[in-house]
């Protein structure tokens, strides 16, 4: 039995002339309306960004620059325009700095 099942599944991907139905737009249904991509794809407002910003906790994980999120929160009044135009700026040209993008990871081995 063992053999049948693998020689089907080799048969099945190793065909040299497989069958494709002729509607392949019929195969995946869409998950995310056009209405819903637009406003995912949409620049967020300042007001989002803060939004977003504040609601995340303020001791979570520093990057390289050392900076945790409660420095942003408590000088949101003199680096939040920055943060805001970095944000938008990635939305508007899909490019991030590569120095933004830096973690730092450290292995805990477990016992």
């Amino acid at each position: 039995m063992a053999a049948e099942i693998a020689a089907f599944y080799k048969d099945l991907f190793t065909s040299d002339s497989p069958h494709f139905p002729d509607d392949l737009d019929g195969l995946i249904h869409l998950v995310v309306s056009n209405a819903e991509n637009e406003l995912l794809c949409a620049i967020p407002t300042k007001c989002e960004v803060h939004l977003v910003v504040f609601s995340m906790g303020s001791y979570k994980a520093p990057g390289p620059d050392g900076f945790s999120l409660i420095f942003f929160k408590h000088y949101w009044d003199v680096v939040g325009k920055n943060v805001a135009s970095l944000v938008q700026a990635f939305f508007r040209e899909g490019y991030l700095l590569k120095e933004l993008n830096h973690i730092f990871i450290w292995l805990i081995p477990k016992f």
